[in-house]
């Protein structure tokens, strides 16, 4: 077993850390093998990647073991998930939930998690009904809408109003970073939300895409509150030394996780 030092560098949501939540993103660590690569189904060998995994997971307060991830695909998928689906992707990503880019739940301590290494990862809190989403969203995911489909997924299994979710919008690659082609702006246009446009940067012949902004777009879109939603702010290709980047890396990457699960409610949440 690799020793490392107590705290790991976890990002996690200012906002988050005041509800009953354990929540966090895992990053690039140099004392870890790979540099903390979460893929176990990548380059490193999966017996590390696993290693990593728990490394992060204590340092989260989460069971690695129990784990619930699924086989992303850049869709708009939601499967609701419960304790009996814990450790599905967890050891083998065959085991993962097949073709889904987005899990919900409302199982106390079922560690949610999606991997990334550009794409945005968001969580999503319920406090009322104390339910969690994470949803993983590249720009396929975003043409697609999975941020908008993430919050009707929790409105249909667990009747949250989309006013009261609390979102993270996690590390990824940023506006500054991200030229994309026709194809990927025309993708996003067509999908007609109010404001499509403020996601579009043109520079010169080509243009950015502001996959945080549009990802925004998509959840006032969908009800969410725009002073509810917070953002790291982080690139990952520009802090490509904290966090694994595709373009930063040409495609030779590993994965960092964004990883959540609920925690018991106090006695006076159970009392409200």
């Amino acid at each position: 077993m690799t020793t490392v030092r107590s705290t790991l560098p976890v990002y996690r949501f200012e906002r988050l850390t005041r509800y009953p939540l354990r929540h966090g993103v895992t990053g690039r660590y140099s004392e870890l093998p790979g540099d903390g690569d979460v893929n176990i189904a990548g380059r490193l060998a999966r017996e590390q990647a696993l290693e990593n995994r728990a490394a992060w997971a204590e340092e989260i307060g989460i069971d690695a073991s129990a784990i619930v991830s699924g086989r992303q695909v850049h869709g708009n998928r939601v499967e609701v998930v419960d304790h009996s689906d814990a450790g599905r992707g967890a050891a083998l990503i065959e085991e993962a939930i097949p073709a889904t880019d987005a899990i919900v739940t409302q199982a106390i301590g079922l560690p949610l998690l999606v991997y990334t290494a550009d794409c945005v990862p968001i969580i999503a809190y319920d406090p009322l009904r104390h339910a969690l989403g994470l949803a993983h969203v590249g720009w396929r995911g975003t043409v697609s809408n999975v941020a908008g489909a993430l919050v009707e997924g929790m409105q249909n299994a667990f009747e949250s109003n989309p006013a009261d979710l609390l979102v993270g919008i996690g590390p990824s690659i940023g506006p500054c970073c991200y030229e994309v082609g026709d194809e990927v702006i025309d993708a996003w246009m067509d999908l007609g939300l109010t404001g499509c446009d403020q996601a579009v940067i043109p520079r010169g012949d080509r243009s950015h895409l502001d996959l945080w902004h549009a990802n925004r777009i998509a959840l006032e879109a969908a009800g969410v509150r725009r002073d509810h939603i917070e953002h790291s702010g982080i690139c990952t290709c520009c802090a490509s030394d904290r966090y694994f980047s595709r373009r930063a890396a040409n495609g030779h990457r590993g994965l960092f996780a964004t990883i959540a699960a609920l925690d018991v409610l106090p006695e006076s949440g159970r009392d409200a």
